[in-house]
């Protein structure tokens, strides 16, 4: 593993496992599955957010290590 994601917890796999069940629960014809597709919609956007954060994170270790 790459040291400059030490000091990220999380890679998103709860985070992805949430958006997966919401987009399965969204498929349902009613109150419950407008609201799962929100849901899925807020994860998707927190895993998108998590993922720029760990590129720029990699990107910026890059920067100083040099390209190699």
């Amino acid at each position: 593993m790459n040291s400059a994601l030490s000091g990220i917890q999380s890679f998103g796999f709860s985070i992805g496992m949430v958006w997966c069940g919401a987009q399965i629960l969204s498929l349902l014809p009613n109150q419950i599955g407008s609201v799962a597709g929100f849901i899925a919609i807020v994860f998707w956007i927190w895993h998108w957010v998590l993922i720029r954060r760990i590129n720029a994170t990699l990107a910026k270790s890059l920067a100083v290590n040099g390209a190699s």
